[in-house]
């Protein structure tokens, strides 16, 4: 029982003591109040969130990456200080503090789950604030926004504390990893995970804690006729790691799982060689690491090593990509 207290004066206020102190002895106790919905559980590893069907998936860890002087030099090569500050102020975001990034690429759309030290809901909240137009809101169990940012719809969840994912145009794939990460485990007929496939075990065996790792859980689409694609016209999948190496470089990993003809080192060794000696290969600095490149042929599998320079990698992507790297991190349009 609420009772809203005023001045009392005269006779009427030993009444009104009187009244007070029965109501705090007896009477019906305040109903309790209503239950707030249960804690969801933990989420575990990112990507074993993301539903199969993925074209493609990228894992990276950009703090960890951050800390090694030879990727911090690439990134401050193509990303302006000011655009990352812009980015940050925009979004709440700052990017070198996301712990763990993942973006998975379906045939309609893409998903992107990001852990860091920030309130996912503040971000969603900003990017509510952003949004030209709002389809959709809910609070719970999940806090959502869905609207329009610029020219492009996207769907904001802030999928724990720290946790936030961002979609577009995958509306089957959200409900599934919405769905995995209330549910905290996976059900017998969800359709698995995207890199839970046994074919992808000796793929990821490679991998260990390399800070960045893209995975094409399927056959690549090359065009017929070409002598890559009799190469790899048993390829399955193949997975690629970048790992810091030293003051100023990086290690690249390549593994590709199929069925690969007799004398694959030496076709796979001229497609590098052909790679390398490309306007792409001579910009990002292949063609200047072929001395360092290994192969590893086995059954079933083949391994390609190579160490890039830091500094060459830098100038070639600024080169090649500051154009597409100031749209990507630049304020969307107004639609």
């Amino acid at each position: 029982m609420f009772i809203r207290t005023r001045r009392m004066v005269g006779s009427a206020a030993p009444m009104a003591a009187l009244l007070l102190c029965c109501a705090a002895c007896g009477g019906a106790a305040p109903a309790p109040p209503e239950p707030g919905p249960p804690p969801l559980p933990p989420l575990g590893p990112l990507p074993l969130l993301l539903p199969a069907g993925a074209e493609l998936v990228l894992v990276a860890k950009p703090a960890e990456l951050m800390s090694s002087p030879a990727v911090r030099r690439v990134v401050d090569a193509v990303t302006p200080p000011e655009l990352l500050d812009a980015f940050a102020r925009r979004t709440g975001v700052e990017p070198h503090e996301v712990e763990e990034v993942v973006f998975a690429e379906y045939e309609t759309g893409f998903l992107l789950l990001a852990r860091g030290p920030w309130p996912a809901a503040d971000v969603v909240r900003a990017a509510e604030q952003r949004m030209n137009s709002i389809e959709a809101r809910s609070d719970a169990p999940f806090f959502r926004r869905s609207g329009w940012l610029g020219t492009e719809r996207r769907d904001l969840t802030a999928l724990a504390e720290h946790v936030l994912l961002v979609t577009a145009d995958a509306p089957l794939e959200t409900a599934a990893v919405l769905a995995r990460a209330e549910r905290g485990s996976f059900a017998e007929d969800d359709g698995g995970a995207a890199l839970e496939d046994p074919e992808l075990g000796p793929l990821l065996a490679e991998v260990g804690d390399a800070p960045v790792l893209l995975v094409v859980p399927e056959p690549l689409a090359l065009p017929p006729g070409l002598g890559t694609t009799t190469l790899l016209s048993g390829e399955r999948a193949l997975s690629a790691t970048l790992t810091p190496s030293g003051q100023d470089g990086l290690a690249l990993t390549v593994t590709l799982i199929g069925a690969f003809p007799e004398g694959a080192e030496h076709n796979f060794r001229a497609l590098v060689d052909s790679v390398a000696n490309s306007g792409l290969g001579v910009a990002l600095g292949i063609a200047e690491a072929l001395e360092t490149l290994r192969i590893q042929v086995e059954e079933g599998s083949v391994v390609l090593r190579l160490r890039l320079s830091a500094p060459a990698v830098a100038v070639g992507l600024r080169m090649l990509f500051l154009a597409e790297i100031r749209e990507i991190v630049a304020p969307p349009e107004v639609r």
